[in-house]
């Protein structure tokens, strides 16, 4: 059976980075432990705004909370938790 292990953080709510930012799609900051990224919730995916670049991660299947992933990056949000995995590892 193949476990992965996912660090929970909590995350906070920072608002918009810029007023070009619609209503509809809203920008929140995450900080894990001094990696600041935004993340950007649209129809079926998530945009990370990581410091190499964006990384789009397309909605999949999750129990509970909303789960995002490419196979290699998983992004799971569940109440004031999130979870970030990248390569098998968790991101820190």
């Amino acid at each position: 059976m193949l476990m992965i292990i996912l660090f929970l953080l909590t995350f906070f709510f920072a608002g918009t980075a810029s007023s070009a930012v619609s209503q509809k799609d809203p920008l929140y900051t995450y900080d894990f432990f001094g990696l600041r990224f935004d993340v950007r919730f649209v129809e079926g995916a998530a945009i990370l705004y990581l410091p190499e670049g964006p990384l789009e991660l397309p909605q999949a299947v999750s129990a509970s909370g909303a789960r995002y992933t490419d196979g290699k990056t998983t992004f799971w949000i569940k109440g004031e938790n999130v979870c970030m995995e990248i390569n098998g590892s968790v991101a820190k």
